[in-house]
């Protein structure tokens, strides 16, 4: 994952609550909960037909959603990825969605990079690895955070569903 991020697994035993919203009672998991990354006491998660929830973890015994942070699903919020003060979220058919999270509180939405099955999103240093269904796998550079640019496709034989980097290798 980029700097300042975080990985969350999901759980091996789907748990009945998560956290709590503000000012009401326990946040269900739904099963469309997927992936999720960490900014200072935040985090994000997907939440595959909803959007992007925002959690405030200052509390860990018990997360609160902050619904100011919610970012709406266009097409299925599938994984995400922090890289600074940036959030590249694979949103299906949506291509992979960009933010500013310099406020965590208040996502600023940026020009989406087109993508048609976006699956999966994987930050590492100043490049980004996209599973882009049955399209591939893309690289985009993130020289400007805001404004990737495309380095390189790999059109896969399969299904580019989910990947991992390790170095200058993808799996």
């Amino acid at each position: 994952p980029g700097p300042m991020s975080g990985q969350l697994r999901p759980p091996r035993r789907p748990l009945r609550a998560l956290g709590r919203r503000a000012g009401q009672g326990p946040l269900v998991q739904r099963r469309g909960l997927r992936h999720g990354g960490l900014t200072g006491q935040y985090a994000f998660i997907t939440d595959y037909s909803y959007g992007v929830r925002l959690l405030d973890l200052s509390n860990p015994a018990a997360p609160v959603e902050v619904p100011s942070g919610f970012i709406p699903v266009q097409g299925g919020m599938e994984s995400l990825d922090i890289y600074g003060s940036v959030l590249y979220a694979a949103d299906y058919n949506a291509g992979l969605r960009i933010f500013d999270i310099t406020d965590p509180l208040h996502p600023v939405e940026q020009t989406p990079y087109p993508l048609d099955q976006t699956e999966w999103v994987w930050v590492q240093g100043n490049r980004a690895y996209v599973a882009d269904g049955g399209i591939g796998l893309y690289i985009l550079d993130l020289t400007n955070p805001l404004a990737p640019v495309e380095l390189g496709h790999w059109d896969s034989p399969g299904y580019a569903a989910h990947m991992d980097v390790d170095g200058n290798t993808a799996y």
